[in-house]
């Protein structure tokens, strides 16, 4: 009778099969081949089959055993799970260790199980899914005294196996013990050359903190790892403190040249024995082996290696000698899988960006794919993904700053080897079409710099490979419409509960949805995305609308100066409206009004008015302001913005303090001062002059300057004023005594100074106007002579110099090929300067 029989069966019935195994193939009737004995025979003490424990039922956590540190045996996994507690005093270190054995069964029977190790809240601390016949899982220097529980499975439905469980609680003691375990290396398959990761755990027993040391990693052929294997790597740990534990994830890049094949990983703590401990043989864990690709080594670029995270991304610098116009080439190029090359850029907003990378795309090899990524490394704005050649583009920067590029191999379909690559990068003018100014709310590419907005308009423009992020806050119960607005409503708005959670609400083109809290409020985060796969749309420009949260948004519209110019000294009206786009009322509040070149306020800014509005402001309406402002006296004359800025002093908490200014052109005028020969505004008032010199006269705008002087027949009169043309076009004009409609003459060119001559046909007053063209103002000087008027007659030139005169009244000299220089031609050219003189010959200058 075999002693493997199921110790659950107790009778049997004793069959008899003659031809068992069917060798005889003319007995075709197989029906009267076998009989059973009319009686059951009982089988006394069978030993096969699966042994419950005394301890069942414990097939739930509810129902887990109690267990003591210690070795449990006798054990039995039958058809369920099993469930343990164990009470672990604070900052003692728990080893579970299972070890299973096979199952006594005339049949074969799986006996692998798995063990977890369940926190006091239900979190899983630890899991062991051995193939082989021991299981351990850990809980290092728990925190509080507090009961962990031991859950005990049969790896797949059907498997059975007898098993003991050993506890043991280590709790610190005065001293140093550095533990290793719990160590996976990943990826399975890798390269010389290429990425290992390491999860593994640091554990230190004792109390006493440790410092400085390091920790080697070694590859293995065998099973039995040790110092004498292949040292492929170290890593530094700075400090580490009593009492313990840390689940590290450490990186590698192997070194170049090891040979294809199949290794084990080890990890030896100190492994240069710097640290005095109580027990030196736990420094060490195995993880499970891997394999080395010996067929395609990696091969990097020194120059740009170390680049594999953002903080280590090569910086490309785009004024380096390029292959053409703004256009960078970096060859050969290597990307190993698990390795990405990370390189950053610095753009200038205002110009077209793009990325391409070309390599020998093959199938067993996989994809290498290229991301643009935004200064923070979190929002990607491009990805290029297709085989030989995966590009990025940003059509316009709009914002500047540091930008990353990340090459990659996606591992699709688990293929991904290494790949050497040309990288080509352009920085050029961009397309008109493409120009778009980044809004006030920008960096917001990703949900993590999503600025929290609240009530009122928000004014955006979504530039290409642009993405937006805005959150809010709702009150419990509380209700709020949002409302999209793009020309051509090619934009869409998504509002989500959490950062990669579902869509809750979908908002296309140029709708509104209402949006309401639960009974607890909620914080919402809203993309804005473009509908269209080109993202193409009409226009750059949106506005979000949020509307029903409480709150103050106050914006400033429609400024409207009465004349839009003023005298420096002068009054001027102003107009504007201020609206609250919230709910909550503001009883009054404060604005200021601003000279600006730029039309942007800032220190520069000359402050003209403030005030208050004087009254209060309902959520949701709109005040009409009226308010005049003095121009200072001595502000420059020129063309401003006139900005008006409600709440310039930030006494309001508001929404969105983006909207608080608006502006008009405005223009203020030079006052004009009369001069020491007014009031001479009229033929009837005219300034008698003699002949000479007059400096310092001023014609103010619209204004007239009337002169008078007594000729005699046959006088050769000749006028000059001098002026410059830039600063107002002034005419001249000579009248006779009683006919002041029409001159006798009359210069009105349009360039620098004015001039006429007239032959005098009779004694008597001759009177000589200056006006200004529309209107114009300037500051002249006069020369009124009987003879000739020649400013060069004096020849201030020297030596040689050809004199010329300007309408403004100056004199220049031409000092060509005279070997002088200066405004008068009065200093020695040194003509030896330039050392002109050859093999060598002396220079004198002459």
């Amino acid at each position: 009778i075999p002693i493997a029989l199921d110790h659950a069966v107790g009778e049997y019935f004793v069959g008899v099969v003659a031809d068992c195994k069917s060798v005889l193939k003319n007995d075709t009737v197989k029906t009267n081949d076998y009989t059973v004995a009319p009686n059951k025979l009982n089988v006394i003490n069978p030993q096969g089959g699966c042994f419950e424990d005394e301890w069942e039922p414990n097939s739930a956590k509810g129902l887990a055993v109690p267990l003591t540190e210690g070795l449990h045996e006798g054990l039995g996994l039958c058809n369920d799970e099993d469930w343990y507690s164990v009470l672990v005093p604070a900052t003692n270190t728990l080893i579970v260790t299972v070890e299973r054995s096979e199952i006594l069964s005339l049949n074969e029977v799986n006996p692998d199980i798995d063990i977890e190790l369940v926190g006091p809240s239900g979190e899983l601390i630890d899991v062991s899914v051995s193939t082989g016949q021991t299981d351990t899982v850990m809980a290092f220097v728990v925190p509080a005294e507090d009961t962990y529980f031991i859950r005990v499975k049969p790896k797949k439905n059907g498997n059975l196996a007898q098993y003991t469980i050993d506890i043991a609680m280590n709790e610190p003691f005065d001293g140093i013990d550095l533990f290793a375990a719990k160590a996976t290396a990943s990826p399975t398959v890798t390269f010389s050359g290429g990425a290992l990761y390491l999860d593994w755990t640091l554990v230190n027993l004792g109390s006493t903190p440790v410092g400085a040391f390091d920790v080697k990693v070694y590859f293995s052929t065998d099973e039995k790892v040790d110092d004498t294997d292949i040292a492929v790597g170290s890593i530094s740990i700075e400090q580490f403190p009593g009492a313990t534990a840390t689940v590290r994830t450490d990186s590698l890049v192997l070194p170049a040249g090891i040979a294809g094949g199949t290794y084990w990983v080890g990890i030896q703590a100190d492994a240069d024995d710097v640290v005095v401990e109580v027990d030196e043989s736990n420094n060490w864990v195995t993880a499970a082996p891997i394999v080395i690709d010996g067929a395609n080594p990696c091969i990097d670029t020194e120059d740009f290696e170390p680049n594999n995270t953002l903080e280590t991304a090569t910086e490309l610098d785009l004024n380096a000698p390029a292959v053409g116009v703004s256009i960078f080439e970096y060859k050969d190029l290597g990307l190993c899988p698990d390795l990405d090359d990370w390189y950053k850029v610095e753009l200038p907003e205002g110009k077209r960006f793009k990325a391409t990378v070309n390599y020998l795309y093959k199938n067993t090899k996989g994809f290498l794919y290229t991301q643009l990524i935004d200064a923070s490394g979190e929002a990607i704005l491009d990805e290029g993904k297709l085989a030989s050649k995966s590009e990025v583009l940003l059509p316009y920067v709009w914002q500047a700053g540091t930008y990353y590029l990340r090459v990659y191999n996606p591992n699709k379909a688990g293929k991904a080897k290494p790949y050497t690559y040309t990288l080509t990068v352009s920085l050029v003018e961009p397309n008109a079409a493409d120009v778009c100014l980044a809004d006030q709310f920008e960096a917001n590419n990703h949900p993590n710099q999503a600025q929290v907005v609240g009530c009122g308009l928000k004014e955006m423009t979504l530039c290409k490979k642009d993405q937006d992020f805005l959150k809010f806050d709702l009150p419990a119960d509380g209700q709020v419409v949002l409302t999209l607005n793009n020309a051509g409503g090619k934009m869409k708005l998504l509002v989500y509960e959490k950062i990669g959670g579902a869509i809750k609400h979908t908002i296309f083109g140029n709708n509104k949805k209402t949006i309401t809290a639960g009974a607890e409020g909620q914080t919402y985060w809203v993309q804005v995305t473009t509908t269209s796969t080109s993202g193409v749309v009409n226009s750059f420009d949106y506005t979000i609308f949020f509307d029903g949260i409480s709150g103050v948004d106050l914006q400033v519209e429609e400024v409207s100066p009465y004349t839009g110019q003023a005298y420096q000294g002068e009054d001027e009206l102003v107009g504007f409206f201020v609206a609250n786009q919230c709910l909550d009322t503001v009883n009054d509040v404060n604005f200021g009004m601003y000279l600006s070149d730029d039309g942007v306020v800032d220190e520069n800014d000359i402050l003209v008015r403030e005030a208050s509005v004087g009254k209060a402001i309902v959520g949701g309406e709109s005040l009409g302001v009226n308010e005049k402002f003095t121009v200072p006296f001595d502000t420059p004359p020129g063309k401003y913005k006139l900005i008006v800025v409600i709440d310039h002093d930030e006494q309001v908490v508001e929404s969105n303090e983006g909207n608080n200014a608006s502006l008009a052109p405005f223009t203020v005028q030079e006052v004009c001062v009369d001069d020491a020969l007014e009031p001479n505004n009229h033929p009837n008032y005219p300034t008698d002059l003699m002949l000479g010199y007059y400096e310092n006269l001023q014609v103010c705008p619209y204004d007239l300057d009337w002169y008078r002087i007594a000729l005699l027949e046959g006088d050769q009169l000749n006028i000059k004023a001098f002026f410059a043309n830039g600063g107002g076009d002034l005419d001249l004009r000579l009248y006779q005594d009683g006919n002041f409609t029409q001159p006798v003459l009359k210069a009105y060119k349009t360039n620098d100074g004015e001039a006429l001559v007239y032959s005098v046909p009779a004694d008597g007053s001759y009177y000589i106007r200056l006006n200004g063209l529309s209107g114009a103002a300037n500051t002249y000087s006069l020369f009124v002579s009987l003879d000739s008027i020649d400013l060069c007659e004096s020849n201030s030139c020297q030596n040689g110099g050809l004199c010329s005169e300007e309408g403004t009244g100056k004199v220049v000299c031409d000092c060509t090929d005279t070997g002088f220089e200066g405004d008068f031609c009065e200093t020695n050219t040194d003509d030896c300067a330039a050392d002109s003189c050859q093999n060598g010959g002396q220079c004198t200058d002459g």
